[in-house]
């Protein structure tokens, strides 16, 4: 609560001994992705972060029940599992984030956000 804007990127785990070794976060290992996020940003960007994954599902959702093609509402359907499988892997580990995964993620992301329109 002293620091609603978290420590700042790259504070914890092996990145905070590698680039700041003297901060208090170096080294501590967030056990999930939405406790790297809230220790590293703060529970405000947590909260940004929840809104985010919120209206990311509920333009999909909207836009699935609004298409008409099956083959574009097959495209949601299936973005919109990936991304629900992604948002429930941060609680145990940091699934978002790594590189061959968040081209997935993003992928999807871009799915929803062009089928929405």
């Amino acid at each position: 609560q002293n620091h609603p804007f978290g420590g700042g990127l790259g504070t914890s785990e092996g990145r905070g001994i590698e680039f700041n070794p003297r901060h208090r976060l170096a080294g501590f290992p967030p056990d999930s992705g939405l406790l790297k996020t809230a220790i590293e940003i703060g529970w405000i960007g947590l909260i940004i972060m929840m809104i985010q994954y919120f209206i990311i599902f509920n333009e999909g959702v909207k836009s699935y029940f609004a298409n008409t093609n099956k083959l574009d509402r097959s495209l949601i359907s299936s973005s919109l599992v990936c991304i629900f499988i992604f948002v429930v892997a941060q609680y145990s580990q940091v699934a978002i984030g790594q590189i061959p995964d968040s081209l997935i993620f993003m992928n999807a992301v871009a799915i929803i956000a062009k089928k929405s329109h």
